[in-house]
């Protein structure tokens, strides 16, 4: 039916219309009808072969037993479907655990330049030959001798969550016992011509570590955690002919080394450093997260790169070696940084 006019009377299209609104016949075809009542006779014969799923009730959520399958907490690669007894104790939880075995990454580039496009002189730094060899584990293992074996886990937490005392929801990426070690070389870092050294970092590993993402108006909210032990960090810097070299063994960051009765810390004997908790950039238990912000600076309108960096924790290094000169241990503990703030670029604020 439509309508036509100031009067806007009904004009009919062929279809008889009658008096009774809630009646009016419909004419179609007897091929189309018989179409319909034939396509429904088909979908309920397979309907009738498909098994429902039997459901069962929990106090939280329900459980389709016929669809669900979980990792088997002794063997991560070993999947299990549960029996209905199984089933009916479970309770679902928020998130996604992922187990890691053996997994092996090996990088290789050749070069990576970066330029500044800004400045009239092209001014670069340029990385040489750069080599990465990664292998991570989790899952399986328990790096902390609690008892307990962690997975890498993304979960995304509500300020309703408990334990969450941050004002918006946000990502949280953690894995308590990553077992990793990494291998980076670089073998020329050149600057706008100058080759002014090489890297080297051996076996790092991070058997702790988490980073949280969240959002406000104009930018980032950010968590960063970690526990992380360097044996070997070396910067042979200068020209080949008459370099140099800094090194570091037994770089740690961590929440503090509590040291025990019976195990006393040393903070002048690396033999004693017993690494504990995460070194942390932002808190979200403390509403107090690092920030990203891009905008435009008030005084003069130009662009800028904010960053505010809370962080807490510390930092050990066992030796530090300059050229020939070995200055021993290096111990830097209880940090806090309650604000600090940085601007990109800079203001212009002279010489330092």
């Amino acid at each position: 039916m439509i309508y036509k006019g100031s009067s806007w009377e009904p004009i009919s299209r062929g279809l008889p219309q009658k008096k009774d609104k809630k009646m009016r016949k419909i004419y179609g075809s007897e091929k189309f009808f018989s179409f319909l009542f034939n396509l429904f006779l088909n979908l309920k014969a397979l309907i009738s072969k498909i098994k429902k799923p039997e459901i069962y009730f929990s106090k939280k959520f329900l459980l389709f037993s016929a669809s669900i399958i979980v990792f088997n907490s002794g063997n991560i690669f070993a999947i299990t479907e549960l029996s209905k007894e199984e089933m009916k104790k479970k309770v679902a939880a928020s998130g996604i655990s992922i187990g890691i075995k053996g997994a092996v990454f090996y990088h290789d580039n050749s070069s990576i330049k970066l330029i500044d496009t800004q400045d009239s002189d092209q001014a670069y730094i340029n990385f040489h030959n750069i080599k990465r060899l990664s292998t991570y584990t989790t899952g399986d293992i328990d790096l902390d001798s609690n008892g307990y074996t962690n997975h890498l886990e993304i979960d995304i937490i509500n300020p309703q969550d408990p334990g969450s005392s941050y004002d918006n929801p946000f990502v949280s990426i953690k894995c308590d016992d990553w077992g990793s070690r990494n291998y980076i070389n670089i073998e020329e870092i050149n600057f706008n011509g100058y080759k002014i050294g090489s890297l080297d970092i051996r076996e790092s590993s991070t058997p702790k570590w988490n980073l949280s993402l969240g959002a406000h108006n104009s930018g980032i909210d950010m968590e960063a955690g970690l526990k992380s032990k360097i044996p070997q960090l070396s910067f042979n810097y200068g020209n080949p002919s008459d370099s140099y070299y800094l090194g570091f063994t037994s770089f740690f960051l961590a929440k503090n080394f509590p040291g025990s009765a019976a195990f006393p810390d040393d903070p002048s004997n690396p033999s004693t450093w017993n690494a504990n908790g995460k070194f942390k950039v932002g808190d979200f238990q403390q509403n107090n997260p690092a920030t990203i912000d891009i905008g435009v600076r008030v005084s003069d309108n130009s662009p800028v790169i904010s960053i505010s960096a809370p962080m807490s924790g510390s930092v050990r290094m066992g030796n530090i070696h300059i050229k020939d000169k070995d200055f021993g241990p290096a111990a830097i503990d209880g940090i806090i940084v309650h604000t600090m703030s940085i601007e990109i670029p800079g203001r212009d604020l002279g010489d330092i």
